[in-house]
């Protein structure tokens, strides 16, 4: 595993809390595990979906238009 969001961590979560054993073989699946077996649930902050980048706006006029429209 390489990440979950907020729906993986809780759905990973309350398996977890009903028996289910998760092994990591890799240290970022351990330190996954390590934050899905916590006693202390993880900030809902940790999962805020970051800010997409903005795309860039271009815009075109013809050589020969004015402000006027003409």
């Amino acid at each position: 595993m390489t990440g979950y969001d907020r729906a993986g961590y809780l759905l990973l979560r309350e398996i977890y809390s009903h028996g289910t054993h998760i092994v990591a073989g890799t240290p970022e699946s351990l330190r996954h595990l390590s934050q899905i077996s916590s006693s202390k649930p993880m900030l809902a902050s940790v999962f805020e979906e970051t800010p997409k980048p903005k795309r860039k706006q271009v815009f075109s006029l013809h050589p020969r238009a004015t402000a006027s429209g003409e």
